[in-house]
Formats: C-alpha cells, sequence, structure tokens
C-alpha cells in the first residue's frame, strides 16, 4: 500500500493459498493470469514451498514482475537451481535437510538454533540476535537498506548468476553472503533475505516496495492494452471467432 500511494494508485491485494498452486497440471495459470504482479512474502517452515515455487517459475517465464523478502528469498534460488541450472532437487536445507542439491543452508550459528526468525535481518534496525547490523554491498544502482543475511548460495548457482541469468546485486562486505537477487532484462524479478517493510512508511515507501507497483502497474497496463487490442482485432475479423 505504501508503494501503491507512491504512484498515486489505489492498490488490490488479493490473497493465494500457496498449497492451491501445487496442482501438477497448469491449472495454477488460471490462479495468477489477472495480477499485475506477484508478492511473496516471508514465512517459516516447508509447507506451501512448491505452491511459491511454482508461483515463481510462473513469473519469471511470463515475465510477471514479482518480489519476494525475508525468508522468501530461499524458494526463488530453488526454483532458479531447479528450473535453470538444472538441479531437479535443489531446495534449501531448512526444507529439506536431506535434499542432495542443497544451494541454501544455514549459517553456521544458526544449526544447533531453532530460532531462525530471531536472526534474520530487520530492516535498517538491530537485528534481534547479538550480532552487529552491517550494510549491504550493492553492485545495482538500488537503495536497499539492508541488514544481516542468512543465506548462502552455493557456487553450481554462482556460475549461472555470473552468466547474467541471476545477478547477486546485494551482498554483505566481504562478498561472503547474499542479501539480494535478481533478474536483469525482466520488468521486476528481486527477492532480498531482509525486511523492508519495517523501513516503509505511507508517505515515504522503501525504494524496493515503490519499484514493485511501479512495475506492476506498467506490466498490467501493457497487458490491458494487449487484450483491447486483441478484442478490437476480433470484432473487424469475426471470421476469428469460428462458427457459432
Amino acid at each position: 500500500m505504501h508503494g501503491a500511494l507512491a504512484h498515486n494508485l489505489k492498490l488490490q491485494v488479493n490473497w493465494v493459498e500457496a498449497e492451491g498452486l501445487e496442482a501438477a497440471d497448469s491449472s495454477y495459470e488460471a490462479q495468477l493470469e489477472d495480477y499485475d504482479g506477484i508478492l511473496v512474502p516471508g514465512g517459516f517452515g516447508k509447507r506451501g514451498i512448491e505452491g511459491m515455487l511454482v508461483a515463481i517459475r510462473y513469473a519469471r517465464e511470463k515475465k510477471v514482475p514479482y518480489f519476494e523478502f525475508a525468508s522468501a528469498c530461499r524458494p526463488l534460488a530453488s526454483e532458479f537451481a531447479r528450473n535453470v541450472c538444472g538441479l531437479a532437487e535443489a531446495n534449501s536445507s531448512e526444507f529439506d535437510p536431506a535434499t542432495p542439491h542443497r544451494v541454501i543452508y544455514k549459517l553456521r550459528e544458526l544449526r544447533v538454533s531453532r530460532n531462525w526468525a530471531a536472526r534474520c535481518g530487520w530492516g535498517h534496525g538491530p537485528a534481534r540476535s547479538n550480532r552487529e547490523l552491517w550494510p549491504t554491498k550493492s553492485t545495482a544502482d538500488r537503495d536497499q537498506r539492508a541488514a544481516p543475511a542468512s543465506l548462502r548460495i552455493q557456487p553450481r548457482v554462482r556460475k549461472h548468476t555470473d552468466g547474467g541469468c541471476l545477478r547477486i546485486s546485494g551482498s554483505t562486505p566481504d562478498g561472503t553472503y547474499v542479501e539480494m537477487v535478481e533478474i536483469p532484462g525482466h520488468p521486476y524479478f528481486i527477492g532480498c533475505q531482509f525486511h523492508p517493510e519495517f523501513k516503509s512508511k505511507p508517505l515515504e515507501p522503501h525504494p524496493l516496495f515503490k519499484a514493485f507497483i511501479g512495475a506492476a502497474h506498467a506490466h498490467g497496463g501493457q497487458r490491458r492494452a494487449e487484450k483491447r487490442a486483441a478484442e478490437v482485432e476480433l470484432f473487424h475479423r469475426p471470421e476469428k471467432m469460428g462458427k457459432r
């Protein structure tokens, strides 16, 4: 809503149950095709993860603006590893400790802790752990306002990121841990490990939300214009409608 206010737009938000997207067929497309943008917020546990991966792949392939933040950054990396890098069973160690393609895993100090949330990045303020807040080293022209990350991408996936398909656009100052990833050339496809919502205000939205809503609005306008053009063409060429 903060991002929409920045563009003088009235936002309509609909919630989609992730587990409802896990059908083996393509019926999930009917649930997603009318949206201008898709957002996946943070969450914990493995419930609904496969549905999230379906939504991520749909947004990536259909060029629908997509944004995910906090723990949701792990499904983005897993989907890319599965469907672009060819690691069919890629997953986060949080969701599947036995996966042979563990592209994301907990930091060493988190392996014995169940309190994952207490050590995530919380906006621009101090993390809930005793770790010191650190800035994000950005390789993109974006205002990220990040906090500590809890994400690391395996080398095999990094090889594909270096090729320009998935860019690591934010990392810790020493370059060890990933804070933010995106796909260049996509209208908007960004995942971040921190919590930008804690640094967003109605009259001062976080830049990532503002940019996401702007991209979604542009995509929706283009989509509706194409639909109107198709309807006009059918009106002037009724033979395309087939026999009645």
